[in-house]
């Protein structure tokens, strides 16, 4: 897209919007951010946007960026990786002994401080 095809587009948002406002420097941002952008798909999503809403649109308005596509079939866990996923949701929190005496440390700790006998 051009710059000369930004302002066409601003010029139009202008028509629709009549608190609007156009500036060189305005245009020079909005250019920056559409340059790579196809006028016609521009200028469609603008007409569809005016549809809509009652506020002028924003660049994102009118670039509609598209969703990433998903390969829904490596996205989905195989049988193998759905049993292996469950079994280590169920499966005991292994502790090593280091921990558990830790653990116990911090019970006793907490129960001295709270004045409460073992």
């Amino acid at each position: 897209m051009i710059k000369k095809q930004t302002f066409e587009i601003m010029s139009l948002i202008k028509q629709y919007f009549d608190h609007f406002e156009i500036t060189q420097e305005k245009i020079d941002s909005w250019h920056e951010l559409l340059q790579e952008a196809e006028y016609e798909e521009v200028r469609r999503n603008l007409i569809d946007f005016c549809r809509l809403n009652k506020f002028p649109p924003k660049v994102a308005d009118l670039l509609k960026a598209k969703p990433a596509t998903v390969d829904r079939m490596n996205a989905i866990p195989s049988v193998d990786e759905t049993k292996e996923y469950l079994a280590k949701m169920t499966a005991p929190n292994e502790l090593t002994d280091q921990e558990r005496a830790s653990i116990e440390e911090s019970k006793a700790e907490i129960r001295r401080m709270l004045g409460i006998g073992d």
